[in-house]
């Protein structure tokens, strides 16, 4: 009878060796990682001290590219681990909370790995982070987590590890880009200021392909969610829909030639699904309305009136009837009597008064931008194209003003995206990263944000044309007096 013999695996003898072989799924951590001593060091270094670690990100949303680069040391500064990781490809745009998380993450990872390898039983880590939403929902193992908040799947495995590590973590806010605030830095800020530096040459090399580093998972035993290979993330509701439906958007609007379909990626679709959330529900209803054309302009209401007709079994020809029954005897605008009136015609006509209007409806965005802290580049050129005429373009108004690449690039890609467009809300993304570096270079000690400043500003665009709109209405319904009553006093 032939015997078995059971091969017993002879255990790790290096951590690269016990990640390997214990969560595979960490390896790509460890790819531009170093842990010295194979965390001999800082096993060691936890019965004596606390620990302390500082993380930074460093995103691009041109790109939609995130790096961060963090470091583990003992209060004396000897360095224990440090590394560097790209982020994950969400499905929607990267933000530095989600990247600074990541760096967090990171920072588990590593030292769950050295405290199982090394068995340690006690410790204390102090992470620092310049995100202090970031901080808190990283280093939190009571903060509760659910389905639609912000990278749920990314805080699940967090929670994983908080929960099951023997060590007591602690939270240190640190102030980012302190270097150009003040003169003495402590040492939390100059590491900050050194992680915050490596974060953004490893995010050059990625986007210049020079090295590849893409983490994906997170933990194996919580669910996932996937779209074309990347993890969604954050707004779930969003990124399915955009994913059912973005596809036959495209080609409707490119059918209708609202918008072509490369100019159709230009525009900023994620910032408007959070600038909506800004607005009141009759706010959501009416720009849904006006930006599809389905709005109550003549072309609209005769169309319908038309469409009435069609269905009364009368001899008389649907002109007569139409003539009979309603005022919309045509489709022309009611203010200037030349053009077709549909919702973009509204936001351009020709009549005297409507022009004044819209004229002073600008002014006051103007203002508002102003008071907004907008880049004076973005206002002379928005304000500039607005209030000229229709051979005007963005790029020309902009390369009065400047010559920085991104702001050209931003008016490039909304004269491709269209000037009405623009007051549908459709802008490009450029817009936000030239208004961030200005806030960057002006305001270096405030914490302005680039994407707040953004979602007020697309919903500033939406209450400015409903301005318009309502204006037009007030003119046409008070014109049409008597025909409005006679519509009333139909059976």
């Amino acid at each position: 009878m032939s015997q078995v013999t059971r091969i017993i695996p002879s255990p790790p003898t290096t951590l690269l060796e016990f990640v390997s072989a214990k969560y595979p799924m960490y390896l790509e951590t460890f790819k531009f990682s170093n842990v010295k001593n194979n965390g001999k060091d800082f096993a060691e270094a936890f019965y004596f001290d606390s620990l302390i670690s500082v993380t930074d990100a460093s995103v691009s949303t041109i790109t939609n590219t995130g790096a961060v680069s963090w470091t583990i040391r003992t209060r004396r500064n000897k360095i224990l681990a440090e590394g560097l990781s790209g982020c994950p490809k969400y499905f929607t745009p990267h933000d530095s909370y989600g990247d600074e998380l990541f760096g967090i993450f990171d920072i588990l990872i590593i030292t769950k790995m050295v405290i199982e390898y090394q068995q340690v039983t006690k410790g204390t880590l102090v992470i620092a982070c310049d995100n202090d939403a970031s901080l808190n929902a990283g280093t939190n193992k009571e903060y509760a987590v659910k389905y639609n908040q912000k990278y749920f799947d990314l805080m699940w495995a967090i929670q994983d590890i908080l929960t099951n590590i023997p060590i007591t973590i602690i939270a240190k806010k640190v102030q980012g880009h302190a270097e150009k605030k003040k003169l003495r830095l402590n040492k939390y800020e100059k590491l900050n200021v050194e992680m915050d530096l490596k974060a953004k040459q490893f995010r050059s090399k990625l986007e210049n392909k020079t090295v590849r580093h893409n983490l994906i998972h997170f933990d194996a035993s919580r669910y996932s969610i996937w779209i074309h290979n990347r993890r969604v993330s954050c707004d779930i509701e969003f990124s399915i829909k955009s994913f059912i439906h973005g596809k036959n958007m495209k080609i409707k609007l490119h059918e209708k030639g609202d918008l072509l379909e490369d100019a159709f990626d230009l525009v900023d679709w994620h910032a408007i699904a959070q600038a909506s959330k800004m607005l009141t529900i009759g706010e959501k209803l009416w720009i849904a309305k006006f930006t599809s054309g389905f709005c109550a302009t003549a072309s609209q209401m005769r169309y319908r009136e038309i469409g009435k007709t069609t269905k009364k079994k009368h001899k008389k020809t649907i002109e007569d009837e139409v003539d009979n029954i309603a005022p919309w005897n045509d489709d022309l605008c009611p203010l200037c009597k030349l053009t077709r009136a549909n919702t973009k015609h509204v936001l351009c006509c020709t009549d005297s008064e409507a022009t004044n209007f819209r004229t002073d409806a600008f002014l006051q965005l103007q203002e508002w931008l102003t008071i907004q802290r907008t880049n004076p580049v973005i206002i002379q050129c928005v304000i500039g194209r607005l209030n000229g005429s229709n051979a005007d373009t963005f790029s020309s108004h902009m390369m009065e003003v400047s010559t920085d690449p991104i702001d050209l690039q931003a008016a490039q890609e909304q004269d491709r995206i269209g000037h009405t467009n623009f007051l549908f809300g459709r802008v490009s993304r450029y817009w936000k990263e030239s208004q961030r570096r200005y806030f960057l270079h002006m305001f270096p000690t405030k914490n302005y944000s680039a994407d707040a400043w953004f979602k007020r500003f697309i919903c500033k665009i939406y209450r400015t044309i409903k301005s318009i709109w309502k204006y037009r209405c007030d003119q046409v319904h008070g014109m049409e007096l008597v025909m409005t009553s006679k519509r009333e006093k139909r059976p």
